[in-house]
């Protein structure tokens, strides 16, 4: 559990940019590995090979059709996965200043999070939105662990974690 709280700790302590990254990066490395599991002829370097930066499904968008289309994601997991990628997409190549209070950002979190309350949710603090976006981003993962992989968000974090760090170990 300890993983889990400093991946945590971390997202609470990173820019609103940096939270809209690392949260979107957990969510695509979730998905790989459950697309993985749903490709058992294939061995880990191939694995590697076709979800990895280079391979055909490399791209986060890319992975996202492919787990609708595998049946993994249902229509409104993988709408919400797209509008965390755009968000993800703003975050990582504007160059002007991108937050939660941005409109567009703002926005597109509200709408991930519930449409139907977007009306209440228009005077939400920059700081609220951002917790808003946090908690959508933990429901997707947890929907993901109904899917019979490792089981909740925090054992996913925990997982993704554990792998981060083998791979600075050189596994």
């Amino acid at each position: 559990m300890k993983d889990v709280d400093v991946a945590l700790e971390e997202l609470n302590t990173e820019s609103d940019r940096g939270m809209m990254l690392l949260i979107a990066t957990q969510l695509e490395d979730a998905l790989a590995h459950y697309i993985t599991l749903k490709l058992p002829g294939m061995t880990k370097s191939e694995h590697e090979g076709f979800l990895g930066p280079e391979g055909p499904a490399g791209a986060f968008g890319v992975k996202i059709k492919l787990a609708l289309g595998m049946g993994i994601l249902n229509r409104r997991a993988y709408d919400a996965l797209e509008i965390v990628r755009h968000i993800r997409n703003a975050g990582a190549h504007s160059i002007r200043p991108v937050t939660f209070d941005t409109p567009i950002i703002r926005e597109a979190v509200i709408s991930v999070a519930s449409p139907d309350l977007a009306d209440q949710m228009q005077s939400a603090n920059a700081e609220v939105i951002r917790l808003i976006f946090r908690m959508a981003c933990l429901t997707i993962l947890d929907s993901f662990a109904q899917l019979g992989g490792p089981g909740g968000h925090f054992k996913m974090i925990a997982a993704l974690t554990s792998s981060a760090e083998n791979l600075d170990e050189g596994d």
